[in-house]
């Protein structure tokens, strides 16, 4: 499955960005590919917990390690 989602009008991110990803699935699996940005979200096969991983970039070739996170459900 392949969609564009578009962040609303009035968001900015701490660069003075207005990012737009184009965002693909698969087997649990969501990638968030921008212009400057990009993120690899794990889901769990239970749906309890999901990795996250963020990548940046100053020019859209070279890209530096942003943060890596970690979510679950109480």
């Amino acid at each position: 499955m392949r969609f564009r989602v578009n962040t609303s009008p009035g968001f900015f991110d701490n660069g003075g960005n207005h990012p737009v990803y184009r965002v693909t699935e698969h087997d649990r699996v969501w990638i968030y590919t921008g212009e400057f940005q990009r993120a690899t979200h794990t889901v769990s096969e239970d749906g309890k917990s999901m990795n996250v991983h963020w990548d940046w970039s100053k020019d859209g070739q070279n890209w530096n390690s942003l943060c890596d996170l970690k979510g679950a459900k109480s």
